[in-house]
């Protein structure tokens, strides 16, 4: 399959040191709203990258459920791959891409755990049957798809009764704090603009340059 040719022209609004916010988390909160009013499909869908223990990268799409100054926060299993190479090496990246405003966001940095109640009120939020799956998945393990069923259906009929479940101790949310934070801008001839925000000596103050595309 000849793939070589396939490109299309990038354009966008400027993205310049003068109009960019002082702080990524603004830029990033002020991006991620004109995504949900254009992008069809997952707005906060990014790929989530983590190393295993001997160093291999490692790549998935998780959804992003928070942001604040703290940091992005996402949830899984604590037991999943994610979840081992994560507690074996914090040091994580994301990326997020926007297809329909040609825009990417790359973050880096360190990955804590939520606390308890963290956890425990998003959760709450989720659908019954996405409690129920959460609760039934080894997540990351082989697994026979007709099993896994069968344990879905069993914890839905044990709790039939319940409007929600208790969150497992096994499952819970993680929070990346960022250091680095660089926003890419599609724009004609491959011109592409990008602005890099850095967090000065784990301080709550950004510095922020262009880069070249």
């Amino acid at each position: 399959m000849k793939i070589s040719h396939i490109r299309r022209e990038y354009s966008g609004q400027a993205l310049t040191l003068e109009n960019s916010a002082k702080n990524p988390v603004q830029q990033f909160t002020a991006w991620l709203e004109d995504a949900t009013g254009i992008e069809s499909t997952d707005p906060t869908a990014m790929t989530l990258a983590t190393v295993d223990c001997t160093g291999t990268p490692n790549l998935r799409i998780v959804l992003l459920k928070g942001i604040n100054e703290q940091g992005f926060n996402f949830f899984t299993n604590y037991n999943s791959a994610k979840g081992q190479e994560i507690a074996h090496t914090p040091q994580a990246a994301a990326n997020f891409y926007w297809p329909a405003l040609t825009r990417q966001v790359k973050i880096r940095g360190i990955i804590e755990k939520l606390t308890s109640h963290e956890s425990d009120s998003y959760f709450n939020s989720r659908p019954k049957g996405s409690q129920i799956a959460a609760i039934a998945s080894p997540q990351s393990q082989v697994v026979h798809q007709a099993e896994l069923t069968e344990r879905f259906k069993k914890l839905e009929a044990q709790y039939h009764n319940q409007n929600s479940l208790p969150r497992p101790h096994f499952w819970g949310g993680y929070r990346l704090i960022a250091h680095e934070i660089e926003f890419w801008q599609g724009q004609e001839n491959r011109l592409h603009q990008r602005i890099l925000y850095q967090r000065a000596n784990n301080s709550s103050h950004w510095g922020k340059s262009t880069i070249a595309p």
